[in-house]
């Protein structure tokens, strides 16, 4: 039997000990399906726990297929934002762009969203509108623009 370690979206600060299947290898950074009292919740894989816990220890409910996974580097950063802003570990990983928007991504963010706007429909469309640039928001407005 293994055991490994999940960070769930829920606001506290610690991870949870769950039983992986002995045919599969866990992976850091792995999103799986994890039981969390009466409901299920998506969590990511932050580490495998060696020793068997005191307490029971339930199974993992699944993997989805592709499977999803963020880079060490990533893991890494969500720890620090973690830390630096007081935030729930599980909070910050589920909310990384790559488990949010692009189920069919794994270990990296494509360099033109372009090519993942065509093969997954479920992008948000505001992602593909154009955005003012920062300089366009800080030009004065004109003197019959304002109102005092």
């Amino acid at each position: 039997m293994r055991f490994i370690r999940v960070a769930v979206p829920v606001p506290i600060d610690d991870t949870f000990v769950y039983e992986f299947p002995e045919n599969e290898e866990p992976e850091p950074g792995l999103r799986v399906l994890v039981p969390f009292g009466r409901r299920q919740l998506w969590g990511t894989i932050v580490g495998e726990e060696r020793e068997r816990p005191a307490r029971a220890i339930r199974p993992i409910v699944g993997i989805p297929e592709p499977r999803l996974t963020l880079t060490p580097e990533l893991i890494e950063l969500c720890r620090w934002v973690a830390e630096y802003y007081a935030a729930p570990l599980g909070e910050v990983l589920v909310r990384m762009p790559i488990l949010e928007f692009c189920p069919h991504m794994r270990r990296h963010i494509p360099p033109h969203r372009e090519r993942c706007r065509t093969s997954c429909s479920h992008w948000p469309p505001a992602l593909f509108q154009p955005k003012p640039m920062m300089q366009d928001l800080l030009q004065p407005h004109s003197g019959a623009d304002r109102r005092w």
